[in-house]
């Protein structure tokens, strides 16, 4: 039976014929009646793993579908911008303890119900990682969560001098635009001050309270 009617007896010969000779590639074209049949065109794009996104999506996801993650070291500025956005999204929410997307929620539930050191530790990360990207997406609709491959070649934790310890998205830092913009908000403008002189132990005093308890001995 397929799709609640009998298949004709040359269909199941020609499909035994087809697995005999090993599956090869069908030439045959069947026409599709679009305005009849609920078919939903989509376009479909795929881009190499280890490609740099210039903001395509690879395939046209549906609510809700696990997506294919990518490489955090492949993803475009515009990229890790939205993930960071989404990110700042869900620390906000923070001062909303009834949203169960905040971020500190999520922590909470790593916290206290994370599996390790048995078999449920992938498939229990699995599931975590789902719903957190999900509440992610709440936001950013079309981002992942990408992996660290620390494999690359360009990491060198034993030779910093050499390469990467972390992704550049990794790291805390502020480019200049954001450091001027940040310090014209202040109210009021930060002034200079002159460096505190650092305090310095009364040397002569401990120097004479040895030589007054060594000669009591």
């Amino acid at each position: 039976m397929w799709g609640g009617a009998r298949v004709a007896e040359a269909d199941i010969a020609f499909i035994a014929d087809w697995i005999d000779d090993g599956l090869p590639p069908d030439d045959r074209v069947l026409p599709i009646d679009t305005a009849s049949s609920n078919v939903w065109p989509s376009q479909v794009i795929d881009l190499a793993e280890f490609a740099v996104d210039t903001g395509a999506r690879r395939y046209a996801y549906r609510e809700g579908e696990p997506r294919q993650r990518q490489n955090l070291d492949c993803l475009s500025e515009p990229e890790v911008d939205r993930l960071r956005d989404a990110f700042r999204q869900i620390y906000d929410l923070d001062e909303r303890e009834q949203d169960r997307r905040n971020y500190n929620n999520q922590a909470l539930i790593h916290q206290n119900h994370c599996q390790h050191g048995w078999e449920r530790f992938l498939p229990w990360h699995r599931a975590y990682l789902y719903e957190f990207e999900q509440n992610l997406q709440d936001f950013q609709k079309d981002i992942t969560v990408p992996y660290w491959d620390w494999t690359m070649p360009q990491y060198r934790p034993y030779h910093p001098d050499k390469g990467w310890i972390i992704p550049r998205a990794f790291k805390a830092f502020l480019r200049p635009e954001m450091v001027e913009k940040l310090i014209g908000e202040l109210d009021p403008r930060p002034t200079r001050r002159r460096p505190r002189r650092s305090a310095r132990w009364p040397s002569r005093a401990c120097t004479s309270s040895r030589s007054t308890n060594s000669s009591a001995t």
